[in-house]
């Protein structure tokens, strides 16, 4: 069974994803949902899960 990325990030804690938003030039930013996968006392890596 495939990983449904709006289902899972739906129930997803809020402390463990955000939203990263990329600059594609000086009028155009896309929003994409991130899911926390490791983080230290000063740092978080987040990756990006795309259908």
């Amino acid at each position: 069974m495939p990983l449904d990325p709006a289902t899972y990030l739906l129930h997803t804690a809020a402390a463990e994803k955000t939203t990263v938003y990329v600059h594609l030039d000086e009028d155009t930013v896309e929003a994409y949902e991130a899911l926390l996968i490791a983080q230290t006392r000063h740092q978080k890596l987040f990756i990006t899960v795309e259908p």
